[in-house]
């Protein structure tokens, strides 16, 4: 399918800007839309693509949590959590594992609570 391989392309390059860590990157393809893209191929045939999107997702909710910002919701919003739970069912371990880790961190009830930890005390900063 040739859509299938621009998105498949389109998810390298955005990968790879991501990869860089430059967080006002990071912010602005998130800002255009890459949180939907990536939740979008995250679960596929390739397992090679699926850990790549894993890995630019956990690099964008890392930097939602620094930068005090809901991309949880946003990959929540979009389905990308009911996508990460099918991955639990994975052959690969690899995938089973970071698909785990990544609930376990962003989306349980501790990591809710972790969040609302940081924002109040953000909202405490004597500024």
């Amino acid at each position: 399918d040739p859509c299938w391989l621009v998105r498949m392309e389109c998810l390298k390059i955005v990968w790879k800007m991501i990869e860089t860590g430059h967080r006002y990157l990071i912010m602005s393809l998130v800002d255009r839309g890459s949180i939907e893209a990536i939740c979008s191929v995250v679960v596929c045939s390739d397992e090679d693509m699926t850990m790549m999107a894993l890995n630019a997702l956990e690099s964008i909710l890392k930097l939602g949590i620094a930068e005090i910002s809901d991309y949880a919701t946003r990959v929540f919003e979009c389905e990308g959590t009911a996508k990460l739970e099918l991955l639990q069912e994975h052959k690969s371990e690899n995938v089973y594992r970071k698909a785990k880790n990544l609930i376990t961190k962003y989306f349980s009830e501790s990591a809710e609570n972790d969040g609302n930890d940081i924002f109040e005390r953000f909202q405490n900063l004597d500024l």
